[in-house]
């Protein structure tokens, strides 16, 4: 049987592992997203050509790596 002391750090942890999880999940989200834009911004290059495609490419694909940085260190911030 659960005791008293086991239920109430239960209820005081489990907020916070919540928040957590959700956290990191609306992250991975965001990450395939940007994945999503930087096979937009390929397609849309290859349809139209324009001098500032390859500046777009390069911003897409930087998003993408800024918010794959961003998860990983999300990630290694809540675990320790």
């Amino acid at each position: 049987m659960i005791t008293d002391e086991v239920l109430n750090e239960l209820i005081r942890v489990l907020p916070i592992i919540l928040i957590k999880i959700f956290t990191v999940g609306l992250l991975a989200l965001h990450l395939l997203f940007s994945l999503i834009i930087v096979r937009q911004a390929r397609i849309m290059t290859k349809i139209i050509e324009a001098g500032i495609s390859p500046v777009i490419v390069s911003i897409s694909v930087f998003h993408f790596i800024i918010s794959f940085l961003v998860l990983v260190w999300v990630m290694l911030f809540f675990i320790f």
